[in-house]
């Protein structure tokens, strides 16, 4: 059952050619909890999603697509590209 949450997490993966069972790990997460967020049916919390998008070198905009990025005092948590 997915979540409706729209990623672009497979395309970019798959354009690097990063392996998911390396990401889960760099990201302190299990491969399972890894392919529900890739697939949608759960949501990742800021905390991964900022550890991907150091990780990745992208904005969690780019990652997250279909995701309200939070604000924090009025600006985005995104790294900066």
């Amino acid at each position: 059952m997915s979540i409706g949450t729209e990623t672009n997490l497979s395309t970019i993966l798959d354009s690097q050619g990063i392996r998911r069972n390396w990401l889960a790990d760099q990201l302190g997460i299990s491969k399972q909890l890894w392919s529900h967020i890739e697939h949608g049916r759960r949501r990742a919390n800021p905390e991964i999603r900022a550890k991907l998008s150091l990780l990745l070198r992208m904005p969690e905009s780019v990652l997250f697509a279909g995701y309200d990025v939070p604000k924090v005092n009025g600006y985005t948590t995104e790294v900066a590209s």
